[in-house]
């Protein structure tokens, strides 16, 4: 029998994220989220270090959070929890180290998913989102601090799948010096030749036209601007001002690749496919 009320706490490079769902009454089949929160704690700093560590400050705010987040699943009734981490775990060198502190400071196993584990649970999750229409073709990209999932469905099941380490906080660090001076001309370029790179063209075969103009006009205004005045724009989280040009200057060029006009946001993701999953849906 399937617990009433599962919990999903996901240790990302970015933040650490906790849903508490349930099944919907209301909808058969469907899930129905009861809680969220978000905590930025960036452990992901260093990602591209050589090897990739978890810096003891970063694993005491990764501590802190997680045991923050399992009262609030404690709050909200959740009989069942699972717990998982994501690129910057499963790159650090000493990830092992990581999970057995996590485990003696929560008392929760810590599940590291493979790339293809966390493409496949972001595939369940977006089978949870209601708007998404039945049958369709559709290709869907998550974009996290270590890592970027590529997914390709058709006829409403799961094609084709890739996860690349091209993470927003990855790509800062492998680009931008100092994220806290505006972007250059050519640290831009760089930028689009690694995105490039990743579908194995030069930056000379890459298209310069990219076509969500929305997106890319945002993200060359937030590229002009100091880390100070990106942190004062309204709805700019102050927290990822630093990584947010590249992260709109990565979702452009995918968008390029991609040849779409536009993106489709949805909140259904990797915690939504692991909760899905507890519950049997």
């Amino acid at each position: 029998m399937s617990p009433a009320t599962v919990a999903v706490i996901d240790i990302g490079s970015n933040s650490i994220k906790l849903l508490v769902a349930s099944r919907d009454p209301a909808a058969p089949g469907r899930l129905l989220a009861r809680y969220q929160r978000t905590e930025e704690t960036r452990i992901g700093t260093g990602i591209t270090g050589s090897p990739p560590r978890l810096s003891a400050e970063a694993m005491e705010r990764a501590f802190q959070a997680v045991r923050s987040l399992l009262d609030d699943a404690t709050r909200h009734q959740a009989d069942t929890l699972r717990l998982v981490a994501t690129s910057a775990v499963r790159d650090a060198a000493n990830r092992e180290a990581f999970m057995a502190s996590i485990q003696a400071a929560t008392g929760h196993p810590l599940a590291v998913l493979t790339g293809e584990e966390e493409a496949r649970g972001i595939a369940r999750g977006i089978a949870c989102d209601p708007f998404l229409p039945d049958g369709s073709g559709f290709l869907l990209f998550d974009l996290g601090g270590g890592s970027l999932e590529m997914l390709e469905f058709a006829g409403g099941s799961l094609r084709q799948l890739a996860s690349l380490q091209l993470g927003c906080v990855r790509v800062t660090e492998r680009c931008l010096p100092d994220p806290s001076l505006p972007l250059t001309a050519s640290q831009i370029e760089t930028i689009r030749a690694i995105e490039a790179a990743a579908s194995g063209k030069s930056l000379a075969e890459s298209s310069p036209v990219l076509p969500v103009a929305a997106l890319n006009a945002l993200a060359m205004s937030l590229a002009a601007l100091p880390l100070h005045q990106r942190r004062s724009v309204p709805g700019v989280p102050a927290a990822r001002a630093d990584v947010l040009p590249t992260a709109l200057l990565t979702l452009v060029e995918i968008a390029g690749f991609a040849r779409a006009a536009h993106f489709r946001h949805s909140f259904y993701n990797l915690r939504f496919g692991l909760a899905a999953q507890l519950l049997g849906l």
